[in-house]
């Protein structure tokens, strides 16, 4: 999937109109064998690295963030749920995420998913503390997702991630040094 943004905007940022110059490409690539499933993909969001009159970062409005998995930065359950969302990425810096999810059907009404995601802005971040330090790793993340059908048209889910920061979230620190994150999340699901 590849999509490109264009057209002008008013912004606060730039002081005016602003041109938007902006894209996001995203591929996977997956194979179910019985009841197992394995999927690898990218997400490539341009970003912007400067306060000018082109606006850059790519602007989701109706983006699948669970095509990546995350639990603890974007909170993502079940895969056919879209989200108006601004897309998963640091602030104006865009998205260069990898991920790999490995799924398993433990009986015709419960399925289980493990992933591993490398999380990255697509531009440099500056560190907030002056020191003119700039990295765009934020870190690597590891969940897990139990989804159960309870009936025909209810669902609940548990996720549960830990994330291991890097330079890049230390980056956006207030201090210079950000912490691991973990996250644990549930869902309900009536759909009719």
């Amino acid at each position: 999937t590849a999509v490109y943004q264009g057209g002008t905007a008013h912004t606060g940022e730039a002081g005016g109109e602003a041109d938007i110059k902006a894209y996001m490409a995203h591929a996977e690539i997956g194979v179910n064998i019985e009841k197992f499933s394995v999927r690898v993909g990218g997400l490539y969001m341009t970003g912007d690295d400067e306060a000018d009159n082109d606006v850059e970062n790519y602007f989701g409005i109706d983006t699948d963030n669970t095509m990546l998995g995350s639990v603890v930065l974007f909170e993502c359950l079940d895969p056919m749920t879209y989200y108006a969302f601004y897309g998963p990425q640091a602030g104006r810096y865009g998205a260069m995420h990898l991920y790999a999810h490995f799924g398993v059907e433990l009986d015709k009404n419960t399925d289980l998913r493990v992933g591993a995601l490398w999380l990255n802005a697509a531009e440099d971040i500056v560190y907030i503390d002056g020191s003119g330090q700039k990295d765009n790793n934020l870190g690597y993340e590891i969940n897990a997702e139990l989804t159960h059908k309870i009936t025909k048209n209810l669902t609940f889910a548990l996720a549960g991630g830990y994330l291991i920061a890097e330079d890049g979230a230390d980056a956006l620190a207030s201090d210079g040094d950000s912490d691991d994150l973990w996250k644990v999340i549930s869902m309900f699901r009536f759909k009719f």
